[in-house]
This record gives C-alpha cells, structure tokens and sequence, in this order.
C-alpha cells in the first residue's frame, strides 16, 4: 500500500509540473513572446479616490475631465450628475427645491426620479469641461432664487437642471419656480394653495402646497416636498457610486406664522428656520434646497447648496 501510494504521488507530481508549464506557455507567451500588456486608462480632474475595482473622479468645483490614453483604450464610465438646489423663501416661506438629479446607476426606490440614464463609453485622447452648479440665492423679505445646471460638457452633454426657488409671504404660491425639483409655495392669508414649483421630467420632484400661513416644503430627487407632513422637505435619492451609500438632492423645509418651522428632506435639505438671521442653506454639493425662515424673525431664506458630479469606472 505505501509504495503505491508513492508512486502515484510522484507521478502526480510530474503532471502537475507539465500542467503548469503549458498553461505558462498558452496564456501568458504567444508565437515566443510575451504578450503585451495594454495601456491603461488615464484619466485627471477632480479628486480621485478608489473603491474595489473602481476608479472614482469627485468634481465640487468647475473644472476639465481629462484623458490622456490613447484611443484604442476606453472604459464604461458610470455618472451621476446633480444641479445647484434652489433657496428657501423668507418669511412663512416655502423650501427651496433640490437641483436635478440624474445618474446611470440603478438606484433604489423613488418613482420616476430620476430614470437610469445610459452610461458613457470614452475613450482618450479628450478633454470635458464639468461645471458645478451653484446654489440659489436667498433674500431678506424676498422669494428664493433657482440653482443653476450642472453638466458634464461636449460632445456628450449631460446637464441637470437647478431646484427651484421658494415663494414667500403674501405672494404664496405665486412666486415658487419650478427646476430640477420644485420649490414650496409661500403662506397666505388667501388665494390658492397650490400648485407649487414642479420639478423637471426625471430630475426631481414637485414642492409642496401651502397651508394657509404656513409654507410648503421643497421637492427632492426621490420624493415631492409634504410627502411626509406638511411643510416637510422631500426626500433626497442614495447613490453609491463612489462605494459607500450616501443620501444626495434633498428639498428644503418650509416656515410659517408664530415660529412654524418644519424639517428639510434626508440628503442634505435646510429645515426651516426660527431665529435672526439667515436660514440654513442646502449641504454643499449635494445639490439639496435651502430651508425658509418663519414669520417675525427676519433675515433670509437658506441658500440652495451646490450641485457635484461623479464619474467611476474599473481601474
């Protein structure tokens, strides 16, 4: 029995070795060279970090994507591309809308905002200008201002849109713009209480309708502001294009009469606001809303934050 078992080893182990010489031979050298291995992909702009397999550039500012490889050297680029929200309102105003949300990642619940778009396939030598978007500004005793696009530049483009710019007192729902998502009426003493700012098709949602003195919230990139209560800032959406799960495009929260003040939506909304002073803007680059300001407070309606845009692909 032990010298079979010898044996049988040592003639496993010289056909383990002509195993491994040929698998050397067909995989790795061809025609008696090795087989050349190809350039990579290089790519500069933005901060560059890694995650797994990929490759994630973060833009917060405007500035060129650039590749430098050659043409026969492309890659699938995954994108999400988000806009500059909109400002709340001042005085029982409105939450400003987030900026618009669109993104070639499969993510999560949300309805129709935003729908996956194509990813890009590029390849060097080339040159895109990304431009962030800023967000909306907001006033003393003024409606809030849109945010204004973001977009990876030709000869793609894509280009989201800015959120929408609250109403404010007395005007209500008179003065809240529609954008990426859509802004909150302002209060009233009268008049109607809707509609409010809509959001723009696959970009985001509508605000949300007044409630007599009291403010509308802001929409979001994942739902319409009031989804949750009156004055509430809508939902942002959850990306994980850069590896970890993070909550982007929520719509600014609302204010009213006697130091009414209501949340801003998950992902960065401004809630609304009960001391001097100006609001709480949107989160910077995350594209969210700013929240308003209550009535007898003064100041200002939240700023919208400003927008960002991402791209990924292996490394």
């Amino acid at each position: 029995m032990g010298a079979r078992s010898s044996k049988n080893t040592a003639q496993n182990n010289r056909s383990d070795g002509h195993l491994l010489e040929y698998f050397r031979s067909t995989f790795r050298r061809g025609g008696g060279g090795d087989i050349p291995i190809p350039p990579p992909f290089v790519a500069t702009g933005g901060t560059k970090t890694y995650s797994g397999l990929y490759t994630i550039h973060t833009f917060t500012s405007t500035q060129p994507f650039q590749v430098t490889s050659p043409s026969d050297v492309s890659r699938t680029v995954d994108w999400l591309v988000i806009a500059g929200g909109g400002a709340g309102g001042s005085g029982m105003g409105g939450g400003g809308g987030a900026g618009g949300y669109r993104t070639s990642m499969p993510e999560g619940p949300g309805g129709p905002s935003p729908s996956p778009n194509n990813a890009l396939n590029l390849a060097g030598p080339l040159n895109y200008t990304i431009t962030i978007g800023g967000g909306g500004a907001g006033s003393s005793g003024q409606a809030g201002t849109q945010g204004t696009s973001s977009t990876i530049g030709a000869p793609v483009p894509l280009t989201t849109t800015g959120g929408g710019g609250a109403g404010k007192y007395p005007e209500g729902c008179t003065q809240s713009t529609s954008g990426g998502a859509g802004a909150g009426c302002g209060g009233a003493d009268s008049g109607p209480s809707s509609p409010a700012g809509l959001g723009s098709a696959a970009e985001g949602w509508p605000g949300g309708a007044r409630s007599g003195r009291n403010g509308g919230g802001g929409g979001g990139a994942g739902e319409a502001g009031n989804t949750d209560g009156q004055g509430y800032g809508g939902d942002g959406k959850t990306s994980v294009i850069t590896g970890t799960s993070v909550t982007r495009a929520g719509g600014g929260g609302a204010a009213g009469d006697n130091l009414v003040i209501f949340p801003g939506g998950d992902g960065g909304g401004g809630p609304g606001w009960d001391q001097p002073g100006q609001g709480p803007s949107g989160t910077a680059n995350t594209g969210s809303g700013g929240g308003a300001t209550s009535w007898n407070v003064g100041g200002a309606g939240g700023n919208g934050g400003t927008g960002v845009v991402i791209l990924r692909y292996l490394t």
